[in-house]
């Protein structure tokens, strides 16, 4: 039985080599030809496909962007015209709001005109230099009351401002420079004052603030000092003068308060 199958089988065998036998070494490479064509053919396609992929994500890419940028012009436009619209809007909407609120404003106005503050009775006083002969340095000054409102006190002996209540007062002081020497040399001459103050309840003299100057033979000089201080009553405030006493020729000491 087996020698009857192995007769077909050869005869097949024998057949496929003569087919493969008959289709030649031409045949051959033209097919392999057409199967690099098709190859090549496949790349180019996909090519193409991915190039229009790009082109299309680049077109989308650059539409997002003229969106935001037609966007956000439309946003700056409508935020500059807002006021003009919101007033309008407001002006249609409640009228008579905006009409109560004017006039709650005008009687506001109108009752703090005819009810001004009353700045009688705080603390104000200015006073002026008076000569002393026989003065040099480290003295304090003696003034004559130039003006004063009722709260305002002076305290002769002491030569100081008393002040009445606790607050907050601007004190000041003004001195007109003249050198009062002989010849024409030029000559350096110091200036120097200081305000002090002073109270019963702890008893010790306090500098509160100074100023300096240098004054010439050749020279007229205005010196000014001035400052806000936080006082309480009893305080007892005083202008020293530390050197250069003969080159004052006025001077005004005041207080206030603020």
């Amino acid at each position: 039985m087996g020698q009857k199958l192995k007769g077909p089988t050869l005869r097949a065998e024998a057949a496929c080599r003569e087919v493969m036998t008959g289709l030649g070494w031409d045949e051959s490479v033209l097919v392999l030809v057409q199967h690099c064509r098709d190859m090549k053919q496949q790349e180019t396609r996909l090519r193409v496909v991915t190039l229009l992929l790009m082109l299309g994500c680049t077109a989308l890419y650059i539409f997002s962007i003229c969106a935001d940028l037609r966007k956000h012009a439309d946003s700056g436009s409508s935020e500059h015209r807002s006021p003009v619209a919101a007033f309008s809007r407001q002006e249609r909407l409640c009228p008579t709001d905006v009409t109560q609120h004017y006039s709650d404003l005008s009687l506001s106005l109108s009752l703090s005109t005819d009810n001004p503050p009353d700045n009688s009775q705080r603390f104000q006083i200015q006073l002026r230099s008076l000569a002393e002969d026989n003065k040099d340095n480290d003295v304090y000054l003696k003034w004559d009351v130039e003006f004063l409102k009722e709260a305002g006190k002076y305290d002769e002996e002491k030569r100081a401002i008393v002040i009445q209540e606790k607050g907050v007062y601007f004190v000041y002081a003004r001195f007109d420079l003249v050198y009062q020497g002989v010849g024409t040399d030029v000559k350096f001459t110091k200036f120097y004052v200081e305000l002090t103050n002073w109270n019963e309840a702890y008893n010790v003299t306090t500098p509160i603030t100074e100023a300096r100057e240098w004054i010439t033979s050749q020279e007229f000089r205005s010196v000014f000092v001035g400052q806000l201080f936080e006082l309480t009553g009893g305080d007892h405030v005083s202008v020293r003068i530390g050197s250069g006493y003969k080159l004052i020729e006025r001077a005004f000491f005041g207080v206030y308060m603020v």
